[in-house]
């Protein structure tokens, strides 16, 4: 996998194929020699101590992050609202939590969640355990993020066994009475890949469509697609947009949308922030706060896990006309 960032790269992710198409979302796992099945690696949540909590920090809140990174992380969507300039609520605790797990030699993060001693991250990767080094323990920790550094609250290790043991987990006495909560799933290389059907209207914003959808598999609707950390991802879309229906219907955009002046953003949806100035009409995506283009095709992979968000490259979209689907 691309090295993601601070101590983020993991050469035991492993790189199962996905497909999605704007009227679809396929995944599929590539042939891999025998050996150990991967495993579906989720940090589910934790439990932290109330008097891991600094009285009188600082007040924080989500102002950093954009509507559509909210709703793509599945912690931050119940407060998505509160994206981009809210304050944190009243008599929330002063903490912003984010797990980290330290295996293979590198350190995977989740994301904070704002406010909160029982935080949701829901926060998937998919491991190869024999490709990774495990000549040192492995070990939770939890952190408190201040003004974007890691406050460490306490880290516990455990054994290799226990980590990649199938079900459900609790570490308990991470940070004094502190746990966390994992899930592992074994994945059968002989599995058929899932897939997903995806379409994406052209008169809806990317975060009103994000809002309203749900996760899970209904061919002919907007959907919320589960993606885990390291994973190669492809999407084939097709389909036709007038992204001026009334006034200019001749004008018809293919997902690779229409050409548009580079110096201008005034076509980029609200809250994206993937490439300004991207062409008009084009089909565009965000995966956590992972911003891109994807046009008629794009396979990449997952630097983070998240919830696969779809949109049309445009502000104005009432009149707009069609729709784009992807596979």
């Amino acid at each position: 996998m691309t090295p993601s960032g601070k101590s983020d790269s993991f050469r035991g992710l492993s790189n199962p194929r996905r497909v999605l198409s704007v009227a679809a979302v396929a995944l599929s796992m590539a042939a891999i020699p025998a050996r150990a099945e991967p495993v579906s690696l989720t940090i589910v949540s934790a439990k932290i101590d109330p008097k891991k909590v600094v009285k009188g920090g600082p007040a924080r809140s989500t102002a950093s992050l954009s509507d559509l990174t909210c709703l793509s992380y599945p912690g931050l969507r119940p407060i998505a609202a509160s994206c981009g300039g809210a304050a944190r609520a009243e008599g929330a605790p002063a903490i912003d939590p984010m797990a980290l797990l330290s295996v293979g030699g590198t350190v995977i993060r989740t994301y904070p969640i704002p406010g909160t001693l029982a935080p949701e991250w829901n926060y998937t990767l998919v491991v190869e355990p024999d490709e990774l080094d495990d000549t040192v323990a492995p070990s939770f920790a939890l952190v408190d993020v201040v003004a974007g550094k890691e406050m460490k609250l306490g880290t516990k290790a455990l054994k290799w066994k226990d980590l990649f043991a199938p079900g459900v987990h609790t570490l308990k006495g991470v940070a004094g009475q502190s746990e966390i909560t994992w899930r592992v799933e074994v994945l059968p290389r002989a599995a058929a890949p899932r897939s997903y059907k995806v379409v994406v209207p052209a008169d809806q914003q990317m975060a009103d469509l994000a809002r309203a959808a749900k996760e899970g598999d209904a061919p002919g609707k907007y959907l919320l697609v589960p993606v885990a950390k390291g994973e190669m991802v492809e999407v084939v879309a097709t389909g036709k947009v007038q992204p001026s229906a009334k006034k200019r219907p001749e004008i018809v955009s293919g997902p690779n949308g229409i050409p548009t002046i580079q110096t201008k953003i005034q076509f980029n949806q609200p809250g994206f922030r993937g490439c300004p100035g991207c062409d008009h009409a084009a089909l565009i995506a965000q995966l956590g706060n992972q911003a891109f283009v994807v046009g008629e095709r794009k396979q990449f992979t997952a630097e983070s896990a998240g919830m696969l968000l779809f949109g049309i490259n445009d502000v104005k979209v009432a009149d707009n006309a069609g729709a784009t689907r992807c596979r």
